[in-house]
């Protein structure tokens, strides 16, 4: 099976690529994402039996994932050179993770990556008033519960980009109505369940990064997993210590860095 080296080196000459990507590489998690639209829009428009589409919907659960992973990768550089295709990108994917654009702008690069070495008060902390460390669906529902809270108290501190955050948390919804005007079952079961559900997922990986961990020591802070299967679909989430410590480096790049410490 291929790593990310060879997937980067393949795509590193193509010039058509790179006019549309900053990175064409990215066009791998893009066609993910468009590829997985595509097929919830066919369920949408052409099936009608329930009991298949909820099938399908948690069939598909296995692979929605990975989006969230691509998700997280593009808020902190976004895929493409054009802001309109980024947003555009932005909106399918809150129909496919429920975060929409700039909630990882405000809640994970300006909350958490500034405030993981502060557990009481970070946006996804994990330990208690007290000191203790919560349970893992402790985090996982109080996170979850708060990720749209934690933008606005967030985006006080950053009153530009909470703007953009509203305004296209309006924008973003407005498909969803549309749907849910069209067919109420379907949008629920095939978009707005599978949006509830992928946030809950979200919150409840996040806890093994960082909960119980040194963080008082920035080395020891962060859960680094290397396995090379699970970083080739999860466009190497698993490199976390490098991640925090050069938030800047592509995704693509992250197995290139010295810091692999466990």
């Amino acid at each position: 099976m291929p790593n990310m080296n060879t997937l980067s080196k393949s795509f590193a000459n193509s010039s058509v690529m790179g006019k549309f990507f900053r990175y064409p590489i990215d066009v791998i998690p893009v066609l993910v994402v468009l590829v997985f639209f595509a097929c919830q829009l066919a369920l949408f428009f052409l099936v009608d039996n329930m009991v298949w589409i909820i099938a399908i919907v948690f069939a598909l659960s296995l692979i929605q994932g990975v989006i969230v992973a691509a998700n997280h990768n593009h808020h902190h550089l976004n895929y493409f050179r054009n802001k309109y295709l980024n947003r555009i990108l932005e909106i399918i994917m809150y129909l496919q993770t429920g975060t929409s654009p700039y909630t990882w702008t405000l809640h994970h690069n300006l909350g958490h990556h500034k405030m993981y070495l502060d557990p009481k008060n970070e946006p996804a902390k994990w330990m208690r008033e007290d000191g203790t460390v919560m349970g893992e669906w402790e985090y996982t529902l109080i996170t979850t519960w708060n990720i749209y809270p934690k933008c606005f108290e967030i985006g006080k501190k950053h009153k530009n980009i909470l703007k953009y955050f509203i305004i296209f948390l309006f924008i973003a919804n407005v498909p969803l109505v549309l749907l849910f005007m069209l067919d109420f079952y379907k949008t629920l079961w095939i978009f707005f369940i599978p949006m509830i559900m992928m946030l809950i997922r979200l919150s409840k990986v996040t806890y093994g990064h960082h909960a119980g961990r040194n963080y008082k020591d920035v080395y020891q802070a962060s859960v680094t997993d290397t396995n090379k299967y699970f970083n080739l679909i999860t466009f190497n989430a698993g490199y976390h210590l490098a991640h925090h410590l050069k938030e800047k480096i592509h995704w693509s790049r992250l197995d290139k860095t010295k810091f692999h410490l466990q």
